[in-house]
């Protein structure tokens, strides 16, 4: 029994066969590349985005807590703060903590709110602990201020070393009214305490994300 022979595709078209198979491939690789990098800006995207919104969300609590300070404090240890715009990254008031029935006597509490340099990255221009910021600083809460029981607690850190905008060239660079102002200002006029805090992170690809955020309290003590 004699086999007839076995099809076959001209020459012609199974070079035809080959480039439509090379085509789709490449037009697979092409799709995969896209999906991947849509998928890597969404996820750098994502983020970008929660560092801004960690920063946010510290800067918020942060400057409750000062102006939540501020609105408690008697007004006469206030009195000798430097007035405005004169610029200041601590201040130190007396906080009413009770009142005596017998005589109307009140306890008051010695408090300070400063900004100061972070313990592993002092003030020199250099980034001592590798987070690829530099001297950057934290606000800490002292309570009973120069007394041997005092007590520190750190209410913020990331606090960048000049507010957003500023440069330590004795200018108003930001146009605020204030010059060289730090990360964390004050501002006092004898009645409200304006409050500026910038804080700064870097993001999963390394980039800084800058926040600032600016409030005003009035003592009602």
């Amino acid at each position: 029994m004699i086999r007839p022979p076995p099809h076959r595709l001209p020459s012609s078209r199974r070079g035809l066969a080959l480039i439509e198979v090379v085509l789709v491939s490449v037009m697979a690789l092409v799709t995969l590349g896209s999906l991947f990098l849509a998928s890597s800006a969404n996820m750098h995207a994502l983020q970008h985005g929660g560092t801004r919104t960690d920063l946010q969300a510290r800067a918020s609590r942060l400057m409750d807590r000062v102006l939540r300070a501020v609105h408690e404090a008697d007004r006469d240890s206030l009195a000798g703060l430097p007035m405005a715009p004169v610029p200041l990254n601590a201040f130190t008031y007396d906080e009413p903590q009770s009142v005596s029935a017998l005589d109307g006597a009140v306890t008051v509490a010695t408090m300070r709110i400063q900004l100061e340099y972070e313990p592993g990255d002092p003030n020199d221009g250099v980034d001592n602990d590798g987070d690829e910021l530099v001297d950057e600083g934290r606000v800490v809460l002292i309570r009973d201020f120069g007394q041997p029981g005092e007590v520190r607690t750190v209410l913020c850190s990331g606090v960048r070393e000049l507010l957003e905008g500023e440069l330590p060239n004795g200018g108003d660079d930001n146009g605020n009214g204030l010059i060289d102002e730090r990360g964390l200002c004050v501002t006092w006029d004898g009645a409200r305490m304006a409050v500026r805090v910038t804080l700064e992170k870097l993001d999963a690809q390394g980039r800084a994300i800058v926040h600032t955020l600016v409030g005003d309290a009035r003592v009602m003590n």
